[in-house]
């Protein structure tokens, strides 16, 4: 019989699991597809906050269930709990798979709208096939990407929005963090066992690679890539500016520039890195996408008010600060 002592053992390795620190930046996607509509139903937000930490709990735990071959070569990875087998794969798998059913019938039950549930479960569909394909054919780091797409857009739809240019911005700008994301962040923190492991990701078929002494061999190539794909994410903020800013005013245009120059500044120092460093490239990696949240909650004070996407900033950084020092303390998530 399980003891009251170890519960809140067994949920911090849930939680750990599902990498439930990430969980708002997810949970954001869904909010900021309902909220580019006008959505100011608090009911409606607090379901579909839940509805998008479900679906988050899906992804991310199937995720650990299907790399754990993967991430059981890398000496930083030996805290996952599918790692250590504080929880077995058999209960990881119907963790994921209870939590998208549980997401399925909140949408049912709350939003029936036929062509928004189809929206969504061609999104879960995305995901899934990022998981099962991911690390087996350079590339198709992107399909995370158009999850993030379809999701954002199926939320709008469950609230009864019709499709506007800001959503359509919005949406395809989180295709591209989340193809970052995956095919930048993830695969600069992975290299090392995603090499030894013979992963086929962008980065590896690109050449990068770790060699003797932990020293980093990151081809031009790569670093074009890279580059290329965070100037493009800024280069599409600024060229559809007129659809998102609020006239007469510059605030908007002067933070979105300043949070462009820290994205890319993080995304040069992570591709010249000479070194494999686990923990200054996940520094890194936080620097880099912290510009992807902040700069679409600029472009939504256009239409929900500077002082509420203020708010929900505060709200996004802070819940996950909290996640992080409750599961991790002062350790960094082996992520």
């Amino acid at each position: 019989m399980t003891s009251v002592r170890s519960i809140p053992g067994m949920v911090s390795d849930y939680a750990k699991l599902a990498r439930i620190q990430t969980a708002p930046v997810v949970i954001f996607i869904l909010l900021a597809g309902a909220l580019a509509m006008g959505l100011q139903s608090l009911t409606d937000l607090t379901l579909l906050f839940f509805i998008g930490l479900l679906t988050h709990i899906y992804a991310f735990t199937s995720n650990e269930y299907i790399d754990r071959d993967i991430d059981v070569l890398s000496a930083d990875l030996t805290g996952k709990p599918l790692i250590k087998k504080s929880i077995t794969p058999q209960r990881a798998l119907v963790f994921a798979l209870t939590a998208l059913f549980i997401a399925f019938v909140l949408i049912i039950l709350f939003f029936p709208v036929m062509r928004a549930l189809l929206l969504f479960a061609v999104a879960i569909a995305y995901a899934t096939m990022y998981n099962l394909t991911g690390k087996k054919f350079p590339g198709f780091e992107v399909l995370l990407g158009v999850w993030a797409l379809i999701f954002c857009i199926s939320a709008a739809l469950m609230v009864g929005g019709s499709e506007t240019p800001l959503l359509y911005l919005l949406a395809f700008l989180f295709l591209i963090q989340m193809w970052m994301a995956c095919a930048i962040d993830g695969n600069m923190k992975d290299v090392d066992h995603d090499f030894k492991a013979g992963a086929k990701t962008v980065g590896t078929a690109l050449g990068v690679r770790t060699a003797e002494g932990n020293r980093l061999i990151i081809p031009a190539s790569f670093q074009i890539f890279c580059m290329a794909l965070s100037a493009s994410y800024i280069a599409i903020v600024l060229i559809f500016y007129s659809h998102w800013a609020l006239q007469g005013e510059y605030w908007q245009l002067i933070l979105v520039l300043v949070f462009g120059f820290v994205m890319l500044y993080a995304q040069y120092e992570m591709v010249t890195i000479k070194k494999f460093d686990r923990d200054k490239i996940l520094l890194l990696v936080l620097w880099h996408q912290c510009p992807t949240v902040l700069i679409p909650l600029v472009m939504l004070a256009g239409v929900i008010g500077a002082l509420n996407s203020f708010l929900l900033g505060i709200f996004i950084f802070v819940l996950s600060g909290i996640i992080v020092v409750g599961l991790y303390g002062t350790d960094h998530p082996p992520v």
